[in-house]
Parts: structure tokens; sequence; C-alpha cells
């Protein structure tokens, strides 16, 4: 069995290294279960966005048979960020194995982010620009062969690609766990970036209880600073995507309606 997860594994980062190699902005979710626990036929859900710029700035997917097992996908480009969800409680007396004899997974949840940011040159200095994948989440896998793997990938332009990946397999909290990865440029910088997330179990047994709750999100940063380390301030990035990181902050309701009081005693003066 650890055979095939680590070829699952390999698989699966293949795919997004292939993904990422295209340099095409996207956003893809994925969610399975087998009919082994949803019977008849399974379930499969899927959905994505890609071009540039994109015509939605997130994509989810979510499926359940209540009691039983259940996942959720979601990928969110204006944040930017991935969460993935996916649980399994085996009540039966017998060990839960995926289609032939566990080398297809019972469930498979991913979710994946790529894009092409480019940042202006801060000043005519070289400076440093680190992008990192910052990710939390709860795993439970005692009893099963549930694993969560985080693939994280930069390729400035002309240059080598860098790659970071993590994996999770036994019970853990894990809290800011970081895949960073830095670059220096001088003059106006240019790469892909590609993140995903992957949850898979073939093995589920009886009694046992699988959860692999990364809904709490893996969460994309980008960082400029100078070669001494101190963080450049108002830096100009953009991305290929025209989305990426966009989500507007929002507005407490204390200020809201403080906007609100203003524009009103603007209008009183002006009658006056």
């Amino acid at each position: 069995m650890n055979y095939i997860r680590l070829i699952v594994c390999s698989g699966l980062a293949a795919i997004a290294l292939s993904l990422q190699a295209q340099a095409a902005p996207a956003i893809i979710v994925n969610g399975s279960a087998s009919k082994e626990i949803a019977p008849p036929s399974g379930s499969l859900e899927s959905d994505a966005e890609s071009g540039a710029p994109l015509a939605r700035t997130s994509v989810s997917v979510a499926d359940e048979l209540p009691g039983v097992w259940s996942y959720s996908a979601l990928a969110d480009i204006g944040v930017p960020k991935l969460a993935i969800f996916g649980a399994i409680t085996n009540t039966s007396g017998d060990t839960l194995r995926g289609p032939f004899g566990g080398e297809v997974p019972l469930m498979r949840v991913n979710a994946t982010l790529r894009d092409t940011i480019n940042i202006v040159a801060p000043s005519p200095d070289p400076y440093i620009v680190t992008a990192e994948m910052d990710i939390d989440g709860l795993l439970e896998v005692s009893g099963t062969d549930g694993v969560v793997n985080a693939q994280f990938s930069i390729t400035p332009l002309n240059k080598l690609s860098a790659n970071k990946f993590a994996t999770f397999n036994t019970d853990q909290t894990v809290v800011d766990f970081k895949l960073p990865i830095s670059f220096q440029f001088t003059g106006d910088a240019q790469f892909d970036l590609s993140s995903s997330l992957f949850f898979f179990v073939s093995r589920v047994d009886a009694g046992a209880h699988v959860l692999a709750d990364f809904s709490h999100t893996a969460i994309i940063n980008i960082i400029v600073t100078t070669l001494a380390g101190d963080v450049i301030p108002d830096v100009v990035i953009e991305s290929t995507s025209g989305n990426f990181g966009t989500t507007p902050v929002p507005v407490p309701p204390s200020l809201a309606m403080l906007g609100s009081a203003l524009a009103l005693l603007a209008r009183l003066r002006r009658r006056r």
C-alpha cells in the first residue's frame, strides 16, 4: 500500500507541475467518492476556471452522504487560498477499501491554483521576492491510510523552477506550516506560481474514522524585501489572471455607518 501511495503522490505532483508548466491562470477543484462508500455509482464533482483574465475568482465543489462521508474543495484566487475537506466514518464490521483492492482511493479531494505574477521593480537595487504557502489544518487518520499532500512551485522567467512539497499522514493539528520559496531579482520580476492541496484515502478499518479538515485554508503570500531582509512597502504586484489577491477588504459596520453619516451631513450642508 505504501508503494501505491508513493505512485499516487508522485502522479498527483506530476499533474500539478505539468499544469504549472503551462503557465495559464487557472483555479481547479475536484472531489470523488468511490461506489464502495457511495453506492451505486459513486460521486464525482469538479469545477474549473481558466484564461486571462479569469471570469470567476473562485470555484468549489461539495457532496456528502450524511453520517457516512463528505467532501468539499475550494480554490479562491482573490484571497488567494486553497481549502479541502474530507471525512469517512466506517460503521461496518469490515475494512473499507477502494476499487481494485485499494489501488484506487475511496475518496480523493484536490484544489489547485496557478497564475503568472508580475512585480514592478521597487528600485534599481536587487531585491528578494518570497512566495509562501501557509497551511493550517486538522488530520485524523488512525486506522486508515489517509494522507494530505501540499505542493508549491515557482518558476521565474528564464530561470529554473523551485518546488516545495509537504506530506501529512499522521494524526496532527497543522498550524502555520509554511512552504516558502525565494528568488533574487533586479528590475521587473515575472514568475509562474502553482499551488495544490490533495487528500486521498484508500483504506478505512472497521469502526475507524478519517478526517482531513484543511478548510482552514492554505493561504498564498508574496513578500518583497531588500537584500537585508527589510520589507519594501507599496510594491506594485499584478497578475495575468487579473484576480490574484484582489478580494476587497470588508469595511467594518461602524466605519460604514460613519461614512453614511458624513455623506448625509455633506448633503445637508449643500442644501443650506
